[in-house]
């Protein structure tokens, strides 16, 4: 069985099995692709268009962009898959341009993040902040290494090595939220895997988990959010 490579969109032959991992001759990336189905997942996707923005994070315009934009960190909200019952209501008014909900362990994982890019750099190499847009569909990642290849996704608990993301981070699982952030970050900007950094505010310590892109799941993602724009 043939499936594309959803980073350089080279055919991969595909052992028979229902899921797993694949990794492309072409571009050596390594992705999850899905056999029970006749069909390829990635075909069912516009093909890729990905363009990098250079604009500053957290400033009038990009905060303007992101409104205008079906955004990875809303993408948990869509699918109901958010911790916070009211994470649908937010999200529909920080697009109608009202109220944008902030609270203390957003703003502690806002004041972290330097610490810990700069922790992860130290170890797996520097990853610069970048904004990337494909289409209707846009990613404000937290780091990219210089070669494009690998996402940061930099998560803080608020209650550190307490909260469940830290426990699934040792044992290299996530969050369903986080896998859903991070899926659609590498859908859009497709790169050929993300790390999961769980930082620890107070031991200054990080773990990291490795995640393949899951064009199966991108289905889902446009599928939720074809659902949830009209509802604006």
């Amino acid at each position: 069985m043939i499936r594309l490579c959803p980073v350089c969109a080279a055919a991969c032959e595909v052992p028979a099995r229902e899921l797993g991992p694949v990794q492309c001759q072409g571009c050596d990336a390594r992705f999850l692709a899905d056999t029970n189905g006749p069909d390829d997942p990635l075909a069912r996707l516009p093909p890729a268009r990905p363009q990098r923005v250079e604009i500053a994070q957290g400033t009038d315009a990009w905060r303007a962009l992101r409104r205008r934009l079906r955004m990875a960190s809303e993408t948990p909200a869509v699918l109901g898959l958010s911790a916070f019952s009211n994470a649908l209501a937010n999200l529909r008014n920080e697009k109608r341009g009202q109220r944008v909900f902030v609270n203390a362990a957003m703003r502690k994982g806002t004041e972290q993040e330097p610490f810990a890019r700069a922790a992860y750099a130290a170890s797996h190499g520097a990853a610069d902040a970048a904004m990337y847009v494909d289409g209707d569909y846009g990613c404000s990642l937290d780091g990219l290494s210089a070669d494009g290849r690998t996402v940061l996704e930099i998560k803080t608990p608020y209650r550190g090595r307490a909260h469940e993301r830290w426990r699934l981070a040792i044992a290299g699982r996530t969050l369903r939220s986080d896998y859903a952030q991070i899926q659609h970050q590498l859908m859009v900007c497709r790169a050929a895997r993300a790390h999961l950094f769980v930082w620890d505010a107070e031991m200054r310590e990080g773990v990291h988990v490795e995640i393949l892109p899951d064009p199966l799941f991108w289905l889902r993602i446009r599928s939720g959010w074809d659902s949830f724009w009209p509802t604006l």
